[in-house]
């Protein structure tokens, strides 16, 4: 498994292009920048809360679609904000069966009641990161 390490020598962190829903990994840790972030509404019960999505991007630029569930919004609903970077750690891993599908990712994180979310400050993760693709493969799509 690739790590990355911080400034300070002793964080080791997981990349965002090893994630998988294997048995044998239990606890992630992730650095990333939050790029995108949007709510969900409820359609079932709308004057309950919906869920939280996100697309987050590490540090070597590979991003992964997050959620976080409407039984867990009111955790994370103040902490998490477009554009910071934060530490996630003890999260679930599935497969990313969607329709939507805001990354190419093969699978999707998903908070739960434990999982942790501290915002560092760091600039090693850009806010502008793009991707470049062949013109054929847009053509293509």
């Amino acid at each position: 498994m690739s790590l990355s390490t911080m400034a300070s020598g002793n964080a080791r962190f997981d990349y965002v292009r090893d994630v998988d829903a294997g048995f044998d990994h239990n606890i992630w840790r992730m650095k990333v920048r939050v790029l995108q972030l949007w709510k969900v509404p409820n359609t079932i019960y709308p004057s309950q809360d919906g869920s939280i999505e996100m697309v987050v991007v590490d540090e070597m630029a590979d991003r992964i679609q997050v959620t976080v569930k409407s039984i867990h919004t009111y955790l994370f609903e103040r902490v998490l904000s477009e554009g910071n970077v934060y530490i996630f750690s003890n999260f679930i891993v599935a497969l990313n069966d969607q329709v939507y599908r805001p990354t190419k990712h093969e699978f999707r994180m998903f908070f739960k009641r434990d999982t942790q979310a501290r915002l560092v400050e760091d600039f090693d993760i850009l806010k502008n990161v793009f991707k470049i693709v062949p013109f054929s493969d847009v053509l293509s799509a």
